[in-house]
This record gives structure tokens, sequence and C-alpha cells, in this order.
């Protein structure tokens, strides 16, 4: 088994040359190992554990070679101990996330392709992989633990380091919601390299912070706006926003995309944010409840509400969706971020751009060909010139200002 981990998490195994579509998984108890493409030259691996809770987490992520014969000198790009709890709440003041908190673990499944259990100790290759993790929240009530809130996570992990997060909750006793958060994301750099000195990825000069839906402001005497870009090895921590500073206070800021790189280009971005189509994360439902989108730490993390200050009354049921998703930036030339993942069973393709251009050709994989789109999100001077069904020689869109997005829902 040993020997079998090495190889996966080294460069002797290939994700890429077997399919960009798959993902291969290789389960040890309760740690899985999920590896995919990520390039043409590197592969993406995850490795979920549950955390100190019990509860399932993200434990690493690293970009190692995808074929260490045909790239003998590429190495490893990257390597980051995210320790990333999931999902977080706080309830009566009290923080729960996947290091923290008291929880009772109900049951906690590995389905392949969301049917057949995962077996331990095995190269497994499949579409997706749903992890089923239900658990109780307990605090103290009169001295004594009680069940707040029970908890139905399923984690679906995908190609390209893609993994949705979809959460119904269902509150069992009368509490105060401080803070309902899917997802978090620490700062995108090299992280902790214990035991990893062999794989030190090189430095990245550039480490830019793109949040779509915001409007600039002013802190600290200094001016923001990170629809536009911000550098994040210059911004002035902690920044929570409000609902003001949302460039619609209907529909607030939602994605939250980290890009590492050189003064020539990205080679490294990675996205995290909420479901447009599911529950209480579609933009209508959150702009009721959330009164701060997103708050980035002192310690530069990032942590995107759902809601929060909320009067939860037991009975209450509570659905959402987000998504962490890892991509590469280099592989299409004037778009800043192009990634899609499914959510349920619609595909949703987001693509985001911070120059003008006419007629630019965005090329999506075989599978998506020929799906209906509909436009779920994009600015005004955005065109999209192909039509509503995905065509095989790619996207067609122009953009007039000097920037502009789009996400889209495909379906058969």
């Amino acid at each position: 088994m040993i020997v079998a981990t090495a190889m996966f998490m080294g460069s002797t195994m290939t994700a890429c040359a077997i399919d960009k579509n798959r993902i291969t998984l290789l389960k040890t108890g309760k740690t899985v190992l999920a590896r995919s493409c990520f390039s043409d030259k590197y592969d993406v691996l995850l490795k979920i554990a549950p955390g100190n809770s019990g509860q399932i987490n993200f434990a690493e992520v690293s970009l190692p070679a995808s074929d260490a014969a045909r790239y003998p000198d590429q190495g490893m790009l990257y390597y980051h101990k995210t320790t990333d709890d999931t999902p977080p709440w706080m309830i009566n003041g009290h923080y729960i996330g996947g290091n923290h908190g008291n929880v009772v673990i109900k049951r906690q499944e590995y389905l392949v392709d969301g049917n057949a259990p995962l077996q331990d100790d095995a190269f497994t290759r499949c579409e997706f992989l749903e992890i089923v993790d239900e658990y109780d929240v307990t605090l103290p009530v009169n001295g004594k633990a009680e069940v707040m809130i029970s908890n139905r996570v399923v984690y679906r992990l995908q190609p390209c380091g893609a993994c949705t997060i979809e959460h119904h909750a269902t509150v069992r006793r009368d509490c105060h919601i401080n803070l309902w958060a899917l997802t978090q994301a620490m700062v995108l750099s090299g992280g902790d390299f214990s035991g990893h000195d062999q794989y030190l990825p090189p430095a990245f000069a550039r480490h830019d912070y793109y949040i779509p839906k915001t409007r600039p402001f002013m802190k600290d005497g200094r001016q923001y706006d990170f629809s536009r870009m911000e550098d994040y090895h210059k911004a002035m921590f902690p920044i929570r926003f409000d609902a003001g500073m949302a460039s619609d206070t209907n529909s607030l800021p939602d994605r939250f995309i980290q890009l590492l790189g050189d003064n020539t280009r990205y080679r490294i971005g990675f996205a995290c944010g909420y479901s447009p189509l599911v529950g209480l994360t579609r933009p209508e439902e959150r702009a009721r409840r959330c009164r701060c989108p997103v708050e980035l730490s002192k310690g530069r993390k990032t942590y995107p509400h759902v809601l929060d200050d909320m009067d939860a009354a037991a009975g209450t049921e509570l659905h959402a969706m987000a998504y962490r998703q890892y991509f590469d930036p280099a592989a299409f030339t004037n778009a800043t971020a192009v990634y899609w993942h499914r959510q349920g069973e619609a595909h949703v393709v987001y693509i985001d751009y911070h120059r003008p251009v006419e007629g630019d050709v965005v090329q999506l994989p075989e599978n998506l060909i020929g799906k209906t789109i509909t436009v779920v999100e994009k600015t005004p001077g955005l065109k999209l010139l192909s039509g509503l069904r995905v065509p095989a020689g790619g996207l067609g869109i122009s953009v007039t200002a000097d920037y502009g997005y789009i996400v889209m829902q495909l379906d058969k």
C-alpha cells in the first residue's frame, strides 16, 4: 500500500494520458487521494481526509508532473497543505468546522459515480466520487450536550480538482446562526512543506485576487477594486465586505478566484464559490439572508457566507451548494479564467475577461458539445456569438469593455 500511495502521489501515475474527463482514486480507510488532469503537463492531486472533528475535510493539494518520462524536468508545480474547514458554522457564538467543534458522525460513505462503494487499496477510475457525510452538531444546553443541527453533506469530486459541496441541514433546537458557510479557502501559497522538500515548487512572484460583482471601495486610505484584480501581496487585511460593496445588492459576490504566476502569465488558478442554481445560494435567496458576502481574514483566508445573523426555529430546513476548483489559466490566451463542472445534473461554465476581445474562441471539451446553453449571468458588454448550443468549433465571444464575464448552464 505504501508503494501504491507513493506511485499515486509522484509522477509515475498519470491522469492526463488516461482520460481528461475522469478521475483516478485511491482510498485507505477514510483518506482519499483523487488525481485528474490539470494541464498538458501537470495533474491535480487532492487529499481528502477527516478533520479533527471527524468531518470530511480538504487536507492537501499538489500539482505533480503528469508524465515523468515525457517531462523529466517538470517536477511538482505546486504543493499546498490546505486544512480548509468544511462546512463552517457559527451557532450561538460557537464555531464548528472540519477541525473544530463537537459533532457526532452518523454516516460516511464513498460512492463511485454516486452508486457503488469505493474499495480500499485499489486504483479506481470514474467520472466522479460522492462522499456522503452525515453528522449532528452538538452544543451545551444546561450542562448537557444537545443536538442543534443535523447535517447531510455530499461532496462530489470531479475532474480538474473540482468538488461541489451540497449541504442539507435541519435545525433541531431554536438557535441563532451567526454564520453558515459551505467552504473556506486558505491563501493560495506554498503552505507547509514539512516532509515535502523534494517537491518544493518554484516561487510565484504574482498573486492576484479577483472577485466578480464587487464595486470599488476605500479602506485604510487605499482604493480597492477586486473586480478588476487586486495584488494579494499588497492588500491590507482583514477586509470585511458588506452588501454595499456589491455591484448589485440583489446579486451578491459569489465567486472568489486566486491566480498565481509570474510577470508574463498566470500558471495556477483556484476558484471557490456558490452555486447560482441551488437552494439558498441562488442569488435572490442569498441576498435576502446575507449581510456579509465574504470576509478576507487577517491571515488572508477567504470566508464566503451563505447567511449570517439568522434566528432559526426548530424544524427549519436549509439547502445550499458550494464548489471549489483548480484550473489552468494558461489554457486560454485571452480569458482570465475559464472553468466548468457539474452542479447536480447540469454543467455550469464560467468565463471571465479583463480585456476587450473580438471573436474569441473558447473550446469546451467534447462531452459538452451539443448541450443547450442557458445564460445565468453576464455583463452587458459581453456577447455570446455562437448561439445557444455548444458548437464543436468552440464558443464565440466578444467583449467590448475592459472587463466582462458570463456564467452558463449547460443541459442535454
